[in-house]
């Protein structure tokens, strides 16, 4: 017996960090989240997250529950899927954008997962099932699970305090790091970091990326580029402002490092841009960011038809609900290159499943198992952690 969307409920959630994280835009010591739980006729619950940043896709928290209640709900009025695939045909139909064409990235993609994890209960359906729906020959059920292992992530501290962290991550396992740039002491927390590392960098045992979060000019670009090739960066992430996406093509003509673009990709429209023009080597793809898993395999698709490399990122501060998506992704989609993600308690002081969201020594993680997303919130932990109740919207 099929089922009907019966309700969403839209909350903010703040939890706080362990320890400040900083990057060039921006320190932060608490996470805020948007969560939606969806409701079915036959009493089945899901859970969607996202994480909206103003300077990524141009929204806030409130301004994504506006786009919920004003785009995406009147879209899901009759909404009741005869099977899974049924509702993934449903989904793709989601708009990224609004009515003004801006983006509704976050706000997509906390509704997505709320109705993928709640009709792949109703379903008895893992999220695997999206596999065969995708029709992508070289997706697989192994995905990059057996291949890619998740990075340590270095915020913009004084450099002292990074040594000491990088040793943690080092006895934990990781081998892939990244460290967050942009700062006055750029060169110093370089040293910080490639000192430890040199050898196994130059043996290929590590890799070494860095992210500038897009404050840099094109002439800042350019000056520091050599010094980045100097300390054995494999990539740079988001080295200009998402604002300068035509400019990316003369960068990389006179540059030697790999450039991957973050902010600068929120839509698939930009993402073709960049294949058209040629002017970058990695995408990174952020199911919050890029409006929900679906959208994100589609990136991840068109990318490899493009030969462009990407990896797997995510937003500071992620719960269990988008770490599990993350861990979907890396369930279907080969040739993951990094993957970021699955942090939970490494950076939240607390989280809200019932069971640990990190991932393993080494950076390895399990193969993610249903129905929906698989993860089972403790509903009075995410109680306890709400800041308002945004809405709730009745079918």
């Amino acid at each position: 017996m099929s089922a009907y969307l019966k309700s969403l409920e839209l909350l903010s959630l703040s939890i706080p960090f362990r320890r400040p994280f900083r990057h060039s835009t921006a320190e932060r010591s608490v996470s805020e989240n948007l969560i939606v739980i969806a409701e079915l006729s036959d009493g089945s619950v899901g859970f969607g997250e996202s994480i909206a940043r103003e300077y990524v896709s141009g929204e806030t928290i409130s301004g994504a529950a506006t786009s919920i209640k004003t785009v995406l709900a009147p879209l899901l009025a009759d909404l009741a899927p005869v099977s899974f695939p049924d509702l993934l045909n449903k989904l793709e139909e989601l708009p990224l954008v609004g009515r003004r064409g801006k983006p509704i990235v976050a706000a997509r993609c906390a509704v997505e997962l709320a109705l993928l994890d709640a009709f792949g209960r109703h379903f008895r359906r893992g999220l695997q099932e999206i596999v065969g729906w995708l029709g992508v020959p070289d997706f697989r059920l192994d995905g990059s699970l057996n291949s890619v292992r998740f990075s340590g992530v270095l915020s913009a501290d004084d450099p002292r305090q990074i040594t000491g962290k990088l040793r943690k991550m080092r006895l934990f396992g990781l081998r892939d790091f990244k460290i967050k740039l942009g700062t006055d002491h750029d060169e110093d927390i370089l040293r910080a970091v490639h000192r430890p590392l040199a050898r196994g960098l130059r043996s290929k045992r590590y890799s070494l990326r860095a992210d500038v979060n897009g404050v840099w000019d094109l002439d800042k670009a350019l000056d520091t580029f050599p010094l980045l090739a100097g300390f054995d960066i494999c990539c740079v992430e988001q080295p200009l402002s998402p604002r300068d996406q035509s400019v990316y093509s003369l960068l990389r003509t006179k540059v030697a490092v790999p450039i991957m673009v973050d902010e600068s990709l929120v839509l698939p429209s930009q993402a073709q841009a960049f294949i058209d023009e040629r002017s970058v080597d990695f995408f990174n793809i952020r199911i919050s960011k890029n409006g929900g898993l679906i959208p994100a395999l589609r990136l991840a698709h068109l990318a490899r038809k493009a030969d462009i490399s990407y990896q797997l990122g995510c937003m500071v501060g992620e719960t269990a609900i988008l770490s599990a998506a993350g861990r979907w992704f890396l369930s279907m989609v080969p040739e993951v290159t990094f993957a970021e993600g699955s942090y939970g308690t490494f950076l939240l002081s607390d989280d809200i499943s019932d069971r640990s969201s990190r991932f393993g020594y080494g950076g390895r993680i399990k193969r993610p198992m249903g129905p929906g997303l698989g993860v089972t919130v403790d509903l009075p932990k995410l109680r306890r952690y709400q800041t308002a109740l945004l809405a709730t919207i009745a079918f």
